[in-house]
């Protein structure tokens, strides 16, 4: 079949914010889901098979983290993943499934496109999108979907308007100096659909990716220097360290930088504008901990011992076990909140802690566990145990699971109780 779509040079992916969140990043509940399901199928450009979309296309997939059976807090936020499409418009994703055997619903969102369409011999850039799909999904199971993106209007036509150039370099404070974006970042661009002729009711939205040296390049049909040119509204956002200097010890922080800035193209022309700096927002650390945080498992095998030469035996099944926060907010409980009242097996088998992401945090998540039993010796002698199994708090970071004992079989021994 002859192809009539060439992706144009102005082509590009439209940037789903998730918020809070860095961009199609969520809370990594596939860490906490060993099971899954599959979505393949095909993505399609126009209403034609076998006019496919643009090879990496990017298609997002969200899962609400009510899916999952979470509540309150924990049923916050999203999970979010990206598929990309190939060579042939195909596309693959593995999304975490619940165990129970529920259907989980995901929504299927995707990056427009634009595709230079040749109509009667006359060239147009036109907008491809995708309408928002959703497929319910259970463990073990493959779906497949076929995506077919809508032609839209045109954004012009490039017998009226020629390219033009907007070059910017872009640059963030990481507290000791100016420094470039890093390159990779993507950049929402917005073309109002009040500057097009006639006037369009939406405006005209895909993303430009900063290259080396924080160097920002745009080139998109636009109006000429003599019609004041194509305005253009730049938002972007990208987590990096900021560096901060306290009591003369250096340290740095995850944070949050965002960019809202206005440019103009001028067709036939090149504008070299001039820097334009990222403001800095809030530190990841401080946003809600479901955006970063991960799943981390402890695990530990405890045992006592009534006096130093007797062999440790395991904890009593009713014995009291008590995990709390001790340096700073969990989820929405205060520093020193008790997290949980667990059992015993609940070490053993490992408990499962939401953690900040080592990548994203510059502090761990600090707990203590304290245990609570009494245990009847010879003689019908009575001892009691109220203590805290460590001496020093303990740390555990999102996605690397931690063993509490002092061996290789994972033990820990309590010390001496007290006799009642």
């Amino acid at each position: 079949m002859k192809k009539i779509l060439v992706a144009a040079a102005a082509a590009a992916t439209v940037l789903f914010s998730c918020g809070k969140e860095d961009p199609a990043k969520g809370i990594v509940v596939s860490e906490a889901f060993e099971d899954s399901a599959t979505i393949k199928g095909v993505a399609y450009a126009g209403i034609v098979d076998g006019e496919f979309v643009p090879a990496g296309t990017e298609l997002i997939f969200t899962v609400d983290n009510s899916e999952y059976g979470n509540s309150g807090t924990l049923a916050e936020g999203k999970y979010v993943t990206t598929a990309t499409v190939g060579e042939d418009g195909t596309y693959l994703v593995a999304i975490p499934a619940r165990a129970d055997g529920k259907d989980v619903s995901v929504k299927i969102n995707a990056s427009s496109v634009i595709l230079t369409v040749n109509k009667e011999g006359r060239t147009e850039n036109i907008v491809f999108t995708l309408a928002e799909q959703t497929q319910a999904v259970c463990k073990g199971l493959t779906y497949t979907k076929k995506l077919n993106f809508a032609m839209g209007a045109p954004i012009t036509t490039t017998d009226k308007w020629v390219e033009g150039t907007y070059n910017v370099t872009l640059k963030y404070n990481n507290g000791k100096e100016l420094v470039a974006v890093p390159a990779g970042t993507k950049v929402q661009v917005t073309i109002p659909g009040s500057s097009f002729v006639p006037a369009k009711p939406n405006a005209e939205v895909f993303d430009a990716v900063v290259g080396g040296n924080g160097l920002l390049t745009i080139k998109i049909p636009a109006k000429s220097l003599t019609e004041e040119g194509t305005p253009v509204n730049l938002k972007s956002s990208f987590v990096a360290d900021k560096f901060t200097i306290k009591n003369g010890t250096e340290t740095k922080v995850k944070t949050i930088f965002s960019l809202d800035e206005e440019g103009t193209v001028y067709g036939g022309e090149i504008n070299n504008a001039s820097p334009l700096e990222y403001g800095e927002g809030e530190a990841v650390e401080q946003l809600n901990p479901l955006s970063t945080w991960k799943n981390a498992k402890y695990t530990v095998s405890l045992r006592y011992q009534i006096n130093p030469s007797d062999t440790p035996s395991p904890l009593p099944d009713d014995a009291k076990i008590t995990i709390t926060t001790t340096n700073r907010n969990y989820l929405t409980q205060g520093a020193g909140e008790i997290i949980v009242i667990c059992k015993v097996s609940d070490l053993t088998n490992g408990f499962t802690f939401l953690a900040p992401d080592p990548v994203l945090s510059s502090t761990a998540l600090k707990f203590k566990v304290e245990v609570n039993f009494i245990v009847e010796a010879d003689k019908k002698q009575y001892y009691k145990f109220d203590v805290q199994i460590t001496e020093d708090d303990i740390e555990i970071w999102g996605g690397i699971d931690k063993k509490g004992g002092n061996g290789s079989d994972n033990t820990l021994t309590i010390p001496e109780g007290k006799p009642l």
